[in-house]
């Protein structure tokens, strides 16, 4: 038995079947049906064949540039911050170095200070030349570090690179 046309209010009896979308017609609504899909066709192909043509058009190697100049000028940004770091840590360093030095050289100061108001005045007892032999020794020593580069400990740690950030968002 025969359908009935797809369509609205025909009454004719379906003659073909739309392979696309498997729905009956009869030849008169298969006609339009076929002319209806190709019309909506026609701007779908002018539509991607201008999308294509965009496509040729576009200037992949500027956009590379552009993206290799933002790296260039990042890692330029990354070296100054490293470097200002790096002189940062260099002028902290030295003033330590020059705070431990001017006071080794005020302790000395003192010390030699107190051993010519003891000998002056004759006023040195055991207890003050054993304490004035410790200040001697703890001055030896504290120059010793510095003469064999072990004061103070520093501590520098790898610099780790978070590959996070610089991300390609899609």
């Amino acid at each position: 038995m025969s359908q009935k046309c797809y369509t609205d209010r025909c009454k004719r009896l379906s003659r073909a079947l739309c392979k696309c979308c498997k729905k009956d017609f009869c030849l008169e609504h298969l006609w339009q049906h076929m002319n209806s899909i190709d019309s909506q066709l026609n701007p779908l192909k002018i539509e991607i064949d201008e999308i294509d043509l965009q496509l040729k058009t576009l200037d992949i190697e500027r956009a590379i540039a552009n993206f290799r100049q933002q790296m260039l000028q990042w890692r330029v940004d990354s070296y100054t911050t490293i470097d200002r770091l790096s002189e940062e840590k260099c002028q902290e360093f030295n003033r330590y170095i020059y705070e431990k030095y001017d006071k080794q050289r005020k302790d000395i100061r003192r010390l030699q200070y107190q051993i010519e108001e003891f000998i002056v005045t004759n006023d040195g007892n055991e207890q003050d030349i054993d304490l004035i032999k410790w200040k001697i020794d703890d001055l030896k020593e504290n120059i010793r570090k510095v003469k064999q580069h072990t004061l103070p400990a520093i501590i520098m740690l790898p610099l780790i690179l978070d590959k996070q950030l610089i991300r390609i968002n899609n």
